[in-house]
């Protein structure tokens, strides 16, 4: 069965609303969207601002390959997140070993999704996305990357100690996670691009901690 926007809304809103004991009228206000891999390459949570500036709903961001169930459908949700290409300089789904690869890496069981809509949940439940002001926000500049990663580690706890399925299932995206990464630059330095994967590791690790810690720390919850 193929997953849509509406049955992964619906998941968020009841089995994993109610594993977070999130408030109804919170989880009325977040709605799930699927975005381009080119623009969200990973899935995101978000505030959408109304005409006068200030926060108005909640924005759960997905990419589509989050939609396959199988292989077969898999596929084209991969080609639209390589902008409707089957090659690109660091993935050729033409080639069976990388196509293999891909779909190992990008096929999202039940339990690796309802974990990534619980973390994103628990970005949302622990205020990391309202504004700060006065001296919190310049400690966040100060800190930008500590705080960061402290608050993916939190996030990434939250979901875990809901429930056993949840912690599974964090273990299960994060080793995805950390190998789709590990073929992509290895792809690309293969190509000659080592200095800009250099370059992408380091701007990853800036807003987020490197995935073999988060797994220890999944582990341990």
């Amino acid at each position: 069965m193929q997953r849509t926007v509406k049955t992964i809304e619906n998941l968020l809103r009841t089995k994993v609303a109610q594993a977070m004991q999130a408030p109804p009228e919170l989880i009325q206000r977040i709605e799930v969207q699927v975005k381009h891999c080119m623009e969200a390459p990973f899935t995101s949570a978000t505030t959408r601002k109304d005409e006068t500036g200030a926060s108005d709903e909640l924005a759960l961001i997905i990419t589509p390959t989050c939609l396959g169930t199988d292989p077969a459908n898999l596929y084209k949700y991969l080609v639209e997140c390589m902008d409707g290409q089957e090659a690109n300089p660091a993935v050729d789904l033409r080639r069976p070993a990388q196509l293999r690869a891909m779909v190992r890496q990008h096929l999202w069981t039940d339990k690796r999704l309802e974990f990534v809509l619980a973390h994103e949940l628990a970005h949302v439940l622990n205020g990391d996305l309202e504004p700060k002001s006065g001296l919190k926000a310049m400690f966040a500049k100060l800190s930008f990357e500590n705080s960061n990663q402290a608050r993916e580690f939190a996030a990434d706890a939250r979901a875990a100690q809901a429930s056993p399925e949840l912690a599974i299932g964090g273990v299960e995206h994060l080793v995805r996670q950390d190998e789709f990464l590990a073929f992509v630059d290895a792809q690309m330095e293969a190509q000659g691009f080592g200095e800009y994967v250099q370059k992408m590791k380091e701007e990853r690790h800036k807003t987020h901690p490197l995935f073999s810690k988060r797994i220890k720390g999944t582990l341990i919850m």
